[in-house]
């Protein structure tokens, strides 16, 4: 056949889709409105995606920061682990606040911490530092950040007697309460709020 025959092929191509010019004109309007429909569904499963990648968390024009807020912790920190019994022990709590607020106390003298000594021989225990559960002090904060708070922990008996056939630890002449025997103790820290993180208790010895 010659080029210019009523039978000629022309092709043609629409986005790498090819046609035929012997297809018949609704055949071709079929496949236009076919892959019309097709382009719709490929942007729509696009945007789609996007949406369910925002929810993700994955970064988005429209996505917004998520602030990293930690529950404050706290830690105790010791000049050594033995003491001559009879002397005080002096540590400090550290206080890690993230929370993006104060940790709020009532104590007497304004101190968030106190520390006790306890299970040791004989079940012998020490003497508080401080009223802070018998009185209300003006309330006060722990700050954002790392804050350190000093405490004081005598090593004297919670109590003594005059009867020299008592187990309990004897009073020393004047009446005053004596240091707790040498052994192994536990120092426990005790916080002036609810909202205080406490430290773990460590055992320490007294010689």
């Amino acid at each position: 056949m010659g080029p210019h025959s009523e039978h000629a092929v022309h092709p043609m191509t629409i986005k790498g889709f090819m046609f035929s010019a012997f297809v018949p004109a609704s055949c071709r309007v079929r496949h236009l409105i076919a892959y019309g429909a097709l382009l719709v569904l490929v942007g729509c499963g696009s945007a789609a995606d996007n949406k369910v990648d925002g929810a993700m968390g994955v970064t988005t024009s429209s996505s917004s920061r998520v602030l990293d807020i930690q529950d404050p912790v706290a830690r105790l920190d010791l000049a050594r682990m033995t003491y001559t019994h009879g002397d005080d022990i002096y540590a400090e709590v550290v206080v890690s606040n993230d929370t993006g607020a104060g940790l709020d106390f009532r104590s007497c003298g304004g101190q968030p911490y106190w520390g006790v000594l306890d299970g040791g021989p004989e079940g012998f225990r020490g003497v508080e530092t401080g009223a802070q559960l018998t009185c209300m002090g003006e309330p006060k904060q722990i700050p954002e950040g790392e804050s350190r708070w000093s405490i004081r922990v005598p090593t004297t008996s919670t109590s003594c007697t005059r009867d020299e056939f008592s187990p309990e630890l004897q009073c020393i002449q004047n009446g005053s309460l004596p240091d707790l025997p040498p052994g192994d103790y536990s120092l426990r820290i005790e916080g002036a709020g609810q909202s205080l993180p406490i430290p773990a208790p460590v055992i320490i010895t007294l010689e």
